[in-house]
């Protein structure tokens, strides 16, 4: 069976960037579970698997665009240290998922931190990133229901 709107998918992937360094994989994993045409991945990833059926594999780059967007420097925040709730550990390189109130989750990589100010990264972690795919589709049903 092959890969359309509506079909129960799950693949085992690896995630690169252009030199190599593999950022993030499932293949000793459980494999990525999303329904098809749903939205529940990224929208060129879906793309690439469409018509694909199980034991296929495919690979394929991403432009930034296609992937997680460029970067944008009107996503960092400078926050006065002493507004940060205490109990949040400031360590650069930390990521945290803020809930709000009209957004949902968003997620935030702390920058920078001095005795000041933190600085507060809202990009997508790889946002600017140009982005390799290896995929193998591990099973295919016809619907979510299946």
């Amino acid at each position: 069976m092959r890969i359309a709107p509506g079909c129960q998918v799950e693949i085992s992937y690896v995630l690169s960037l252009p030199n190599g360094e593999i950022v993030e994989s499932n293949e000793e994993a459980r494999p990525l579970q999303f329904v098809c045409g749903e939205g529940q991945i990224l929208p060129a990833l879906e793309d690439a698997v469409l018509g694909l059926q199980e034991a296929e594999e495919v690979e394929f780059d991403l432009s930034p665009d296609q992937a997680y967007g460029e970067r944008n420097p009107e996503a960092i925040l400078t926050v006065p240290r002493h507004e940060i709730p205490p109990g949040i550990t400031l360590e650069e390189g930390l990521v945290y998922m803020l809930k709000g109130e009209e957004a949902g989750e968003r997620m935030v990589m702390i920058a920078s931190v001095t005795d000041a100010e933190v600085i507060l990264d809202f990009n997508h972690p790889l946002a600017g990133q140009a982005l390799h795919f290896q995929v193998k589709v591990v099973s295919v049903s016809k619907d979510a229901d299946a």
